[in-house]
């Protein structure tokens, strides 16, 4: 069973026909790491470069369904990133598509959303689902809330006073 719980701190997972649309044959992915590691490479620095294990998994895999077992530091995360960049590449450009993204603890998924956030330059298209564990109120409510904050205060003002949708 520790086998599995170690596992689980890399998952992810969108449909079988989003995948199959959106990335390239394997083998053929060339796009995908380009641009993959030109953001990474944007975030790190110009000397980023992926491990040979890194560019096999990103140019072969075949599934809907990732599970990314090894030590930590071995470079789960940055494939988890560069899934969900290339998606959220593909959802702006119109490509309508899903990804989610589990991990043990609210705070790997918040820690993981964010560092997606920095990379990728914006929080469009990223929205936390679940319930906050430690004030128990929705997380993708609060998401939206800070996300039309950032707009327009005004915006959540009038949301207030007509909906009394937050307190």
């Amino acid at each position: 069973m520790e086998h599995i719980n170690y596992a689980l701190r890399a998952w992810q997972g969108c449909g079988w026909k989003d995948l199959h649309r959106i990335l390239q044959e394997p083998g053929k992915r060339g796009p995908f790491i380009e641009y993959c590691l030109s953001k990474l490479r944007g975030y790190y620095g110009e000397d980023f470069a992926f491990t040979p294990t890194q560019l096999e998994i990103l140019q072969t895999m075949d599934s809907a369904f990732v599970v990314l077992d090894c030590c930590a530091g071995a470079g789960k995360t940055t494939i988890l990133v560069c899934i969900c960049l290339w998606l959220l590449k593909c959802h702006a450009e119109g490509v309508r598509a899903c990804l989610h993204y589990m991990s043990e603890t609210q705070e790997m998924v918040s820690d993981f959303l964010w560092l997606v956030r920095e990379i990728h330059g914006s929080a469009s298209g990223i929205a936390p689902l679940g319930f906050n564990a430690d004030s128990w109120t929705d997380r993708l409510k609060d998401d939206l809330r800070a996300k039309l904050l950032q707009m327009d205060p005004a915006i959540v003002t009038a949301a207030s006073a007509v909906f009394d949708v937050y307190e």
